[in-house]
């Protein structure tokens, strides 16, 4: 009993954190950022949610352009995915200093966000803007906060709002705790 006391607690905790999201404004975009990095979904076409996350990226680069800002996209995914995104790229003029990595076989959130860790630190960003969907928000920042380890500033912009992606909470609140208990992230 105490102990579906505290997974119910946990649960609703999450849940807390699914409800605090809001639809995403470009105003609440940090003033300056080093990089926008989008995280690639399961799918290798540039459709569904790779292609939103990829076009909510543009819209971001645009609007630091339109503050004089130049921002490079990385577009992190396996070799099918990243091919597809520099496809995509070279049909789209005007889009420039964007680039795709390859991280191997499967392109995990977990992958994704270590591998950013270390290029955070090999390159010396100051502060990292990613993309991602409404739904996938709370696991993100929960792997941030535990890879990034509070040394490198982060903001999770999304395309979509939580009530278009109502069905996948209650999964995503299963995989954070599975997650969690495995020590790939920090539920606080």
């Amino acid at each position: 009993m105490h102990n579906f006391t505290i997974l119910s607690d946990i649960e609703e905790l999450i849940r807390q954190k699914f409800l605090a999201i809001r639809e995403f404004r470009f105003t609440q975009l940090p003033k300056k950022s080093d990089v926008i990095a989008i995280l690639s979904g399961p799918e290798i076409e540039i459709a569904g949610e790779n292609g939103k996350r990829i076009d909510k990226a543009l819209e971001i680069q645009h609007y630091y352009q339109s503050k004089k800002s130049e921002v490079p996209v990385i577009y992190l995914g396996t070799a099918g995915q990243t091919k597809q995104f520099d496809k995509y790229l070279s049909r789209h003029r005007g889009i420039t200093s964007n680039t795709s990595l390859n991280i191997g076989k499967t392109a995990n959130t977990l992958d994704q966000i270590k591998k950013l860790a270390l290029l955070a630190k090999q390159r010396i960003w100051e502060n990292i803007v990613l993309v991602t969907t409404s739904y996938h928000v709370p696991r993100v920042d929960a792997y941030c906060r535990k890879h990034f380890k509070g040394k490198l500033p982060y903001f999770i912009a999304y395309h979509g709002t939580i009530h278009e992606y109502q069905d996948r909470v209650p999964e995503e609140i299963q995989r954070i705790i599975r997650y969690a208990q495995k020590g790939d992230l920090i539920l606080h």
